[in-house]
């Protein structure tokens, strides 16, 4: 058993907390158990944060008949009218674009030149999918190049670098491979690696059953994906986890929220999405980052390459597999020093050069 499996399956032994105390306010109907609580965790504020706080925009766009949900953060032109580049992100299965919220936030303090784009893939968030298309690691890439050149009409003439967790970075990489993205000036890919996230797989189901299905309100979903480690940042689950609820009856919200998406319904496209990932990483003509919350999610493949100098890696041991969440400085900052060492070199053309003496 892999060090990824063991964590996943003590994520699962987590998510078992112990019973309501006899005093508790919860009904014997309540799916969600609350933990007895220590005087210094009632204090804390579990309440939502508001997207808005972390975007400028979020706008429905429609492509085909399916809807997706975008979030934008626009950049600053220099005092030449030169934009930036578009660091373009795509989350992990089961969560949506607010898993980037406060990483976006981070950037931001960096450079006031990024562009970010941030969209909830197919069935995820606020996205739609009208057509029933299959949710293949094809169409999840097409996805992401149609969203692009919708939000884009230059996407010919824009640098780009992707970003992508989990799912997100074999769709990332997907579309990298493709060559399709005429300036890609990166890819950086987080906490996914095709050997261990195929053994890792099992241990995702036993993970899945034991999650709470309900909870009474949001505040409670909160506090549950903190206390199972789920997130480790409680400014990032104030505004994700909201995200990846729904009213279970929208016409009785005392009834409470459940998960947005059932991932049990994902289970038949997960070893598609992962195998053949580490050879279109490393197939993909563009400056690589592989970044990792711990050395056991390294392949044999991805060593070999690694040693090579292939790409440049980045474990972040501090942290849980939503890296972006938990520790969105650090990787703020390993991003923006990613972008500047692999940032393009714009060299004068030859109409432009003055060779008068």
């Amino acid at each position: 058993m892999s060090n990824l499996q063991r964590s996943l399956l003590k994520k699962a032994t987590l998510s078992q907390l112990p019973p309501v105390p006899e005093n508790s306010t919860s009904t014997k109907g309540d799916n969600f158990i609350v933990p007895t609580l220590t005087k210094s965790t009632r204090k804390r504020d579990y309440g939502q944060a508001e997207w808005s706080s972390f975007f400028d925009n979020r706008r429905d766009i429609v492509i085909s008949g399916d809807t997706f949900r975008v979030y934008e953060s626009l950049g600053k032109r220099d005092k030449d009218g030169e934009a930036g580049p578009i660091f373009v992100m795509h989350h992990g299965a089961g969560l949506t674009s607010l898993s980037f919220a406060v990483l976006v936030k981070e950037l931001r303090k960096l450079s006031d030149k990024l562009s970010i784009l941030c969209f909830d893939c197919r069935s995820h968030g606020g996205s739609l999918n009208e057509s029933g298309k299959e949710l293949t690691l094809n169409t999840l890439s097409e996805d992401l190049w149609n969203v692009l050149n919708t939000v884009y009409s230059d996407i010919d003439q824009a640098e780009i670098l992707l970003v992508g967790h989990s799912l997100g970075g074999t769709v990332v990489t997907h579309l990298a491979e493709s060559r399709k993205i005429k300036k890609l000036i990166g890819l950086a890919v987080i906490d996914v690696v095709e050997g261990t996230a195929l053994e890792a797989l099992v241990g995702m189901k036993a993970y899945l059953a034991t999650r709470p299905t309900h909870f009474p309100t949001i505040e409670k979903a909160i506090e549950w994906n903190l206390r199972s480690g789920t997130i480790h940042n409680l400014e990032s689950a104030k505004v994700s986890v909201p995200s990846l609820l729904e009213l279970v009856d929208k016409e009785d919200p005392s009834k409470g929220y459940k998960w947005q998406i059932n991932l049990y319904d994902t289970e038949k496209y997960w070893e598609e999405w992962f195998t053949g990932l580490s050879k279109r990483f490393l197939n993909a003509s563009t400056a690589k980052i592989l970044i990792l919350a711990g050395t056991d999610r390294l392949d044999k493949e991805l060593t070999i390459a690694q040693m090579q100098g292939k790409f440049q890696l980045l474990v972040l041991p501090e942290s849980g597999h939503a890296i972006q969440e938990d520790l969105p400085d650090r990787l703020a900052l390993a991003l923006f020093e990613f972008w500047k060492r692999n940032d393009r070199l714009i060299l004068p053309t030859k109409d432009s050069i003055d060779l008068s003496f």
